[in-house]
């Protein structure tokens, strides 16, 4: 790698052009949109790829240079170009944290790339143990979580919602973000400050003058630390990151605080990517001491929750992610216990509560077909398990007990990993039985659209045209696979439904 002035002073060229942007009033979107700011941000990443520490030590110096000038400004004026500073400068050090972290974790956990030739990984080594971070990199992640939990904490004082809400809402958004950028390349990096902080507020401290602490405060700060780790992922496919994983967890179990965290967030991920399960390489030691300690978590979340009824919310959300995260023994019998105590739910008459209710049982099913809708039972066992857990909540939903939203929030993911049962089942069913309480009684008094636009949906709002929409969308999908089984099967149900949709219609 070359160095000195003439290096530096090539690196510090994008630099020049991201600092003339005038962003104080544009939100992440704005920023995302902004031709100029993204063929910055694509220089920098071109030039992280050879000068990877000397492009962290320039964005470090330029920071603190702009930050420097803030100090003859104005306080609005100073505060608005600080936070702004702060944005320009956590953008593209997200993009160096990932080019810390390896782009493709299989190959380099078995020591070759997509090429085959030998490589070392940045952040794992061939065993599926990390590699220590060098001196530098260690430094520039410990800034960005500084400056991340920095904002979190002084997000009221510096950027009040009041008078700077825009700049406010994509300050605490990217923040978020790099809190997760800097997880993925050490979870204790950010566990640790997280907990640290917390605790702190939890069970605050008097002050020498013995003056009365702010719980507003204190409760806004608590709120914001919390959802400042909706972004952390937790790094399931080596040994290291799985005891890492298994250390956060226990020091940061929801009942040994006396606030409520989300965990559910930060494990949620999980259930698709069937991690650790999916890494063959993983010793059986850190995968029992991984799944006993979900086992326990979920045992006293769930029993902690039947006797805290006004968390309910969290506490069912929770054990449900937990559920999904058993082992394959503990998983079977588990999520049928589960699956049957939400089901009893259903009769409650709050929508509050079937609502939630409904969230967690898509939960359940999209766990359920990640980890058997691979051919891992027969398709006729998989259908009757689906058939036992979405009839219940089709037979509430015609009753009115469920809104568009909710109906269109079930069959979505179910549409995405099951699609010949979701048309076959729950969207051609919904077609035939118009649900009570939705807009289709409205729209039979209207000229059907449907048949305007040749059963392709356009604007109506109408529950059968979002379902019909959802469900061409499916055809089209299978369509792509030929004459398959699920193919004719997909073709078959949607002409049931068109049927179904038009005479619904008229």
């Amino acid at each position: 790698m070359t160095s000195g002035p003439q290096c530096q002073e090539g690196i510090s060229a994008p630099f020049c052009c991201v600092h003339t942007l005038d962003v104080q009033d544009k939100t992440n979107a704005g920023l995302s949109n902004d031709p100029q700011y993204a063929r910055a941000l694509q220089g920098l990443q071109l030039v992280a790829q050879y000068h990877q520490t000397a492009m962290m030590q320039t964005l470090i110096s330029w920071r603190q240079s702009l930050l420097e000038t803030t100090n003859t400004m104005r306080q609005r004026d100073a505060a608005i170009k600080r936070a702004v500073v702060e944005l320009l400068f956590l953008h593209p050090a997200m993009m160096l944290l990932s080019e810390l972290v390896s782009p493709s974790a299989p190959a380099v956990l078995e020591g070759k790339d997509a090429s085959g030739a030998s490589t070392a990984g940045p952040a794992r080594s061939v065993s599926g143990r990390r590699s220590p971070l060098e001196p530098q990199h260690k430094q520039f992640c410990e800034l960005v979580q500084q400056v991340c939990f920095h904002w979190l904490l002084a997000a009221d004082e510096k950027v009040p919602s009041e008078s700077m809400p825009g700049i406010r809402h994509c300050l605490l958004s990217t923040v978020t973000e790099a809190i997760g950028a800097v997880s993925r390349v050490s979870l204790p990096m950010v566990g640790n400050p997280f907990l640290k902080h917390l605790k702190e507020r939890v069970q605050p401290r008097r002050d020498s003058a013995g003056s009365k602490t702010n719980q507003d405060l204190m409760r806004a700060q608590i709120l914001r630390l919390c959802s400042g780790m909706h972004s952390v992922q937790l790094t399931l496919d080596s040994d290291d990151g799985v005891r890492e994983a298994v250390s956060w967890l226990r020091r940061a179990h929801p009942l040994e605080h006396t606030t409520s965290q989300r965990k559910s967030q930060i494990l949620r991920p999980l259930v698709r990517s069937e991690l650790p399960l999916s890494c063959p390489h993983l010793s059986h030691d850190v995968l029992d001491e991984w799944f006993a300690l979900i086992s326990s978590m979920k045992d006293r979340i769930w029993s902690w929750t039947q006797k805290h009824d006004k968390h309910t919310k969290d506490g069912w959300t929770l054990s449900t992610i937990l559920v999904c995260l058993l082992d394959n023994d503990q998983y079977p019998i588990n999520v049928d216990t589960q699956v049957q105590f939400f089901l009893r739910q259903l009769e409650k008459k709050t929508k509050e509560v079937r609502g939630l209710v409904m969230r967690c049982l898509i939960q359940l099913i999209v766990s359920y077909l990640v980890r058997y809708g691979k051919g891992e039972i027969v398709r006729p066992l998989l259908n009757k398990w689906l058939d036992h857990v979405v009839k219940p909540l089709l037979n509430t939903a015609k009753k009115g007990g469920f809104s568009v939203s909710e109906l269109l929030e079930l069959t979505a993911p179910i549409a995405e990993l099951a699609p010949e049962y979701a048309m076959g089942t729950i969207i051609l069913d919904l077609l035939t039985n118009q649900p009570e309480g939705t807009d289709g009684a409205k729209q039979r008094k209207n000229k059907c659209k449907l048949c305007e636009q040749g059963v392709v949906p356009g604007a109506s709002d109408s529950i059968s045209c979002k379902l019909l929409a959802l469900g061409v969308q499916l055809h089209s999908t299978s369509g792509a696979a030929g004459a398959s089984e699920e193919g004719d099967a997909a073709d078959r149900a949607k002409e049931q439904a068109e049927g179904a949709a038009r005479s619904n219609f008229h």
